[in-house]
């Protein structure tokens, strides 16, 4: 066992619980991050990245191997609102008969699942659930005290992650950076925040998030809506791994560069479990939703 391995096993503490994934039973752990020694490389996928961020934070449970458990996440869920559906079914349509190169289906991701993501949690037990759905409805308070609301959003365009546009995972619909953006960032900000301090967000789940000194603020490096995904049509053939099913955005990118998919103003951020759906929606099992009612339901 090499010195960076040792060094993140022993700062496994006791075991907290077993619990069932997908049919398999799991040791789960909590490990305290402030015991890593900075002096090894923590990049790899086993290890957690360690980073000043400024917040003293507890250990997040994790799998064997150093692997977050995502179970739940903070999110914008976009089936809601008829613009954004009706831009989506527009797009669809349009690249499933593309005569130059038709999409795959399997691709696609099910309209009702359409949503951009604020951050991902891992929440194994009932409590952390609760506590996380506290901390939305605390940011959420704190959100309409700063007159951050209302917000409009406009999604135009499409883009796609990483520098291989003719081999990509994921192509996604992209947010506009105009006026009323900063508002939504400065909203993931304060729920982000009001995650860690609850203690059920780590430095290890901050990978699509960066903190700017600067401004003291979490900001999601890339806001979306994903449309595309390799990792469906994996799931969908059950047989194919996620790099096998890798396509060509080449000509997306270039006939879909200034589609619009339309605006709408923020009315609901939801805390789901990715692992559920809604019998009514489709969409993703809410834990809790913002702004509630005045009896405190979504």
């Amino acid at each position: 066992m090499d010195s960076a391995r040792r060094d993140y096993t022993n700062c496994m503490e006791s075991k907290v619980e077993e619990i069932k994934i997908k049919g398999k039973q799991y040791r789960t752990y909590k490990v305290d991050y402030s015991r890593l020694e900075k002096s090894h490389d923590y990049k790899s996928s086993a290890f957690p990245k360690v980073e000043n961020i400024g917040y003293e934070l507890e250990a997040n449970t994790i799998l064997p191997g150093g692997a977050i458990n995502y179970t739940h996440f903070v999110s914008i869920p976009l089936t809601i609102y008829e613009k954004i559906k009706e831009g989506f079914e527009s797009f669809k349509e349009a690249v499933l008969c593309e005569k130059e190169k038709p999409v795959d289906p399997l691709l696609l991701i099910p309209e009702s699942h359409i949503h951009i993501t604020i951050t991902m949690l891992a929440l194994p037990r009932k409590e952390d659930v609760q506590t996380a759905s506290k901390a939305l409805v605390e940011a959420w308070n704190k959100i309409v005290e700063q007159k951050l609301i209302p917000v409009k959003i406009h999604m135009k365009g499409v883009a796609t992650f990483g520098k291989r546009v003719d081999k990509t995972h994921l192509l996604y619909g992209r947010i506009m950076e105009d006026s009323e953006y900063e508002k939504l960032l400065r909203i993931s900000d304060m729920i982000i925040k009001e995650m860690i301090i609850a203690k059920v967000l780590t430095e290890k789940q901050l990978s699509h998030i960066k903190y700017v000194p600067g401004r003291e603020m979490y900001k999601v490096e890339t806001f979306h809506m994903t449309i595309l995904n390799a990792k469906f049509k994996a799931k969908a053939s059950k047989k194919l791994p996620e790099k096998d099913c890798l396509f060509d955005a080449s000509v997306l990118l270039q006939y879909y560069a200034d589609f619009e998919f339309g605006s709408f103003n923020l009315e609901r951020i939801e805390l789901s479990n990715i692992a559920h759906e809604a019998k009514q929606t489709g969409y993703y099992l809410c834990e809790q939703a913002v702004p509630v009612d005045a009896k405190g339901k979504a």
